[in-house]
């Protein structure tokens, strides 16, 4: 019962971080930002801090802005596809009868083939973004990552001693 408990939560985390992500229209903070997945160090998350912190000139942030309004219609499709696949395993988790951890392979594997899309998309408009920042601009994020890595982890520090 805990894995199933674990995995519903999962699937609920990821889809209220993504769906709180793409529904800004700029890479800057909005409404709910901290819910990116993964959680405050997540890389939905990361990338707006780091495009804040760079201080982009207005060349460069319509750079960033065209990149992102390129692949926006394709994010916006992957995202759909990954909620479709969230909500075939939770219905078929949660239908009656029992069901086995092999009844959910089929729904599963397509999770995570849209993840895993979802991911090399991210990831090929990070790539793109970061060759707009200038080498000050790469390395003044570079700072600001590893701040706010430090950061999560004292605070995760944080929760687990209240938890003992």
């Amino acid at each position: 019962m805990k894995k199933r408990t674990m995995i519903l939560a999962a699937v609920a985390a990821s889809t209220l971080g993504l769906a709180t992500v793409h529904a800004r229209p700029r890479f800057g903070m909005g409404p709910g930002s901290m819910m990116g997945p993964g959680g405050m160090d997540g890389p939905a998350m990361m990338l707006p801090l780091l495009l804040r912190s760079a201080n982009l000139t207005d060349e460069q942030e319509a750079q960033v802005q065209k990149i992102m309004a390129d692949r926006r219609a394709q994010t916006r499709a992957l995202v759909r596809e990954m909620r479709a696949a969230q909500g075939a395993l939770l219905d078929k988790l949660f239908t009656a009868g029992d069901v086995k951890a092999d009844d959910l392979k089929p729904e599963m594997d397509r999770l995570t083939r849209t993840r895993m899309q979802l991911m090399d998309h991210a990831l090929t408009t990070a790539l793109d973004i970061r060759k707009v920042l200038t080498p000050e601009q790469l390395a003044r994020t570079a700072k600001i990552k590893d701040r706010m890595r430090a950061l999560h982890d004292q605070m995760r520090d944080l929760v687990e001693e209240g938890e003992e």
